[in-house]
């Protein structure tokens, strides 16, 4: 039994700790509440192309730009908008150490706001929300949003009961039901991963039109990674719907073609492409998906729009920074601020508008590294490499927007150009071998 003094020493204690935690609690909540003038630290995560207009913006606003070093395109290192960079355990090598460095970062540099940008990032809160417990203000779509967009077949599910066109698909495991798929559904046929962060060989999509498609898929499918969406082939271009929505109503919109990509077969990333005029029909489209998922944020939905026939099949909502999010900035959309006013709760109060129409885009030193790519994989001739470089120069003048080039901060794009150019000195030395040999 513990004596009366006891007792009340252990009260006051109890007493003191409570007072002690609501004020460190009240101390937490007035540093992270919202103030529009405040000038904030931000941590960008993922290094890639869209984080350097990320930085830019945020960066000509007065706020203070903080980027973690992980992801293969870089850029943020050399970018005059960012002010310290972050070398930082890997995510993929270990989540739980990953998080623990993330919460003793912040904490020594004072972050105000934790900005995920690449896809591994989003994905990695998603499916760990409890992790995220502590942290400052996460500028991202609530976990259950992001979710349901990363469910491809959740999505295409909702998208038939929407009346919007998909075009046939099926879920597959094993190597005796991806070839009954193929009976099914007949060639050619669309195969992606499941998992948004599945690759084949780093192709994010594959396309079987034979039996030697077929052999070379199978030597490439980890069937214990990921399973499959197989879906029946669609002609046309993608058509890439820029948003920003506030409980399933679109606010801002703009609506891009994609004519080429850094792959031959047209599924990889935008390398050129132009801002178009509404289509009515996909707008209609894309403002019954985001109404049924009482959407708030920022995204980019999908569709193949068949030039020939009209006919459109969707593809995905994308719930987070688009790779090519210079374009819908460059065209007025304002998106970056969207995720940092949801991350302190704030209402969307942005006029309705729609972006600009006719800018032409180009991602240089992607569309150089996919001629490179293609030759060596075999699947660009040595003229058609060459005719992918020529164009991918010549655009980098002419273009409207560029996914890396800023005059104002030019030297990430030159670093990405320099880290091509040393493997071009070697295709032109190969090109005249080849004429020596002929």
């Amino acid at each position: 039994m513990q004596s009366s003094e006891q007792q009340l020493v252990a009260a006051v204690q109890e007493l003191n700790a409570s007072a002690f935690a609501e004020a460190e609690g009240k101390k937490q909540r007035d540093r992270f509440a919202y103030d529009p003038d405040a000038k904030l630290k931000v941590l960008l995560l993922g290094n890639y192309r869209p984080t350097l207009t990320i930085a830019r913006i945020l960066s000509a606003k007065g706020h203070q730009v903080f980027s973690g070093d992980e992801g293969w395109e870089g850029g943020a290192q050399f970018s005059s908008s960012v002010g310290k960079m972050w070398s930082h355990p890997k995510l993929a090598d270990d989540k739980a150490t990953f998080f623990e460095a993330l919460s003793d970062y912040t904490i020594e540099h004072e972050i105000d706001l934790v900005y995920p940008v690449s896809e591994n990032f989003v994905s990695a809160f998603v499916e760990n929300p409890e992790w995220a417990e502590g942290l400052p203000p996460i500028a991202m779509h609530k976990p259950e949003q992001n979710a349901a967009c990363l469910d491809k077949f959740g999505m295409y599910d909702r998208a038939q009961r929407l009346g919007v066109p998909t075009m046939l698909y099926a879920r597959v495991e094993t190597e005796r039901q991806l070839r009954s798929t193929m009976q099914t559904v007949g060639l050619p046929l669309v195969i992606r991963p499941e998992n948004c962060l599945g690759r084949f060989d780093n192709k994010k999509v594959f396309t079987i039109t034979s039996d030697d498609d077929l052999k070379w898929f199978l030597d490439h499918w980890e069937t214990e990674q990921t399973a499959l969406l197989c879906q029946k082939f669609a002609s046309g271009p993608r058509h890439n719907i820029y948003f920003a929505a506030e409980r399933g109503q679109i606010f801002r919109y703009l609506e891009a073609k994609i004519l080429n990509t850094d792959i031959p077969d047209g599924s990889g990333l935008a390398t050129e492409g132009i801002t178009l005029s509404p289509n009515p029909v996909l707008r209609e489209y894309t403002n019954r998906l985001i109404a049924d998922l009482d959407y708030t944020g920022i995204g980019c939905a999908q569709f193949l729009v068949d030039e020939a026939t009209g006919d459109v099949s969707f593809l995905e909502v994308n719930s987070r920074i688009a790779g090519n999010h210079a374009v819908p900035e460059a065209a007025g959309l304002e998106l970056t601020e969207v995720p940092l006013l949801m991350a302190f709760n704030q209402p969307q109060n942005f006029v309705r508008k729609d972006g600009k129409v006719g800018l032409k885009y180009v991602w240089t030193s992607g569309a150089l590294v996919g001629a490179k790519v293609g030759w060596i994989r075999g699947d660009l001739t040595l003229w058609q490499s060459v005719a992918w470089m020529v164009r991918a120069l010549y655009l980098g003048f002419v273009a409207d927007v560029h996914m890396v080039f800023s005059w104002r901060d030019p030297k990430p794009a030159f670093m990405a150009m320099g880290a091509v150019l040393p493997s071009l000195h070697g295709f032109t030395r190969r090109i005249k071998n080849l004429l020596r040999r002929k």
